[in-house]
């Protein structure tokens, strides 16, 4: 007999409920001690359910802002635990990494969610083994340019639909990144260019809505200065 034994299946509306329980001080010890038991084994494969909980958090009407910070502190504190105990590998990190940019970047969120998960990724950038290896920072780089790029491609001729929000966002990750330690002397020439770049798209997008979008509807000196 196997001594493997499979993951454990959670739903978004269990890891939430357990997250309320745990940090709602009317709630009973019993509760506590129950859903902080569902919690640990959460935990467990926290890989395999952090987008259980970008899931949850991107939910608009589901869940309250509170309750979406306390399954940030969950993650924050569950992810920093593992890698104190190394409990996760530098690939890992990364992929841990990863998911919450990918998750930050295509997600409507609130100014409170996008700094907090800023907040976390900005400690994991300062780590020693991510900062050792300055190729991967200059590749999430890449990765933010040419996300930009296929956002904008998509439907270039419709300005109107097109999603203001993935600027704040973008440029929200960035500032915070420059920050770190992650960027340094061995990189700093190249992801100044591909910040360039990004800069780039964003100006012309933004010229573009306001020649299309703006200029367009005032048909003569008279709108702006009526008489």
């Amino acid at each position: 007999m196997s001594n493997t034994t499979e993951p454990q299946q959670f739903s978004i509306e269990e890891a939430f409920r357990c997250l309320e329980i745990t940090f709602n001080k009317s709630s009973k010890s019993e509760e506590i001690n129950q859903a902080q038991k569902r919690l640990m084994d959460l935990d467990k494969n926290i890989l395999d359910n952090l987008k259980l909980f970008f899931e949850g958090i991107a939910m608009k009407d589901k869940y309250t802002e509170n309750l979406k910070l306390s399954a940030l502190i969950y993650l924050k504190n569950s992810i920093e635990g593992k890698i104190k105990r190394k409990g996760l590998t530098e690939e890992q990190i990364w992929t841990v990494i990863r998911y919450f940019i990918d998750f930050l970047i295509s997600s409507e969120l609130s100014d409170k969610i996008i700094n907090n998960i800023n907040s976390l990724l900005q400690n994991l950038f300062n780590l020693k083994n991510i900062v050792k290896d300055p190729a991967f920072t200059t590749d999430l780089f890449k990765m933010i340019g040419n996300y930009l790029k296929t956002q904008i491609e998509s439907n270039p001729n419709d300005d109107s639909s097109f999603n203001l929000g993935i600027f704040k966002r973008l440029i929200s990750l960035m500032q915070m990144l420059f920050a770190t330690k992650s960027i340094n002397d061995k990189n700093n020439n190249e992801i100044f260019l591909l910040t360039l770049d990004v800069a780039d798209m964003v100006l012309v997008k933004n010229q573009n809505i306001i020649t299309n979008l703006i200029a367009s509807k005032i048909s003569s000196a008279e709108v702006i200065l009526p008489q």
